[in-house]
C-alpha cells in the first residue's frame, strides 16, 4: 500500500490549526479538503520550498480532532 502525505504550509496557522495544501488548490485547515500526495510528489514539493512540510497521512490522521469553524455556525430559527 502506497504511503500518502499531506503538505503543511509553515508560513501561517489559523488559530492553533495547521494550514494544509487544499484540493483543489488553495489552502485549508479541513483534512477532508486537503490534497494527498505520494512520497515522490511530497519530496519534490518540499525540495522546491522549505516552508512546505510533508506529513505522513497516517500520523496526521492519528492526532486529528473535530472542530467547528465559527464562520459557519448559524442558529436555527
Amino acid at each position: 500500500m502506497k504511503k500518502l502525505y499531506y503538505i503543511q504550509d509553515l508560513r501561517q496557522c489559523v488559530g492553533n490549526c495547521v494550514l494544509w495544501w487544499g484540493n483543489p488548490g488553495g489552502y485549508t485547515c479541513n483534512l477532508d479538503k486537503a490534497e494527498l500526495f505520494t512520497k515522490e510528489e511530497a519530496d519534490r514539493i518540499h525540495k522546491n520550498r522549505d516552508s512546505d512540510i510533508p506529513w505522513l497521512k497516517s500520523d496526521v490522521d492519528e492526532c486529528s480532532c473535530r472542530h467547528i469553524d465559527i464562520q459557519l455556525l448559524r442558529k436555527s430559527k
